[in-house]
């Protein structure tokens, strides 16, 4: 959804996208999401919902930061 909207945003010069970070960007977001998802449908100890909650900061960090270096602006 942020990609989308970042092709449609107008600014006085040209978007260009680096495709690697661009991917990289949705890899670390997936990849941390799946590992919150584990964490919180098959907890191991009472305290698996506190490292849930970690990834998911970390895949909302990690994909946001990604994305933001993955567009420069000429």
């Amino acid at each position: 959804m942020h990609y989308v909207e970042m092709m449609v945003y107008q600014l006085p010069g040209e978007i260009i996208w680096r495709p690697g970070a661009l991917i990289a960007s949705v890899l670390f977001g997936v990849a941390l999401g799946i590992a919150c998802y584990h964490r919180l449908a098959f907890p191991v100890t009472r305290y698996c919902w506190l490292g849930g909650a970690i990834l998911m900061v970390f895949a909302i960090c990690a994909m946001h930061f990604t994305a933001v270096s993955a567009f420069e602006i000429k």
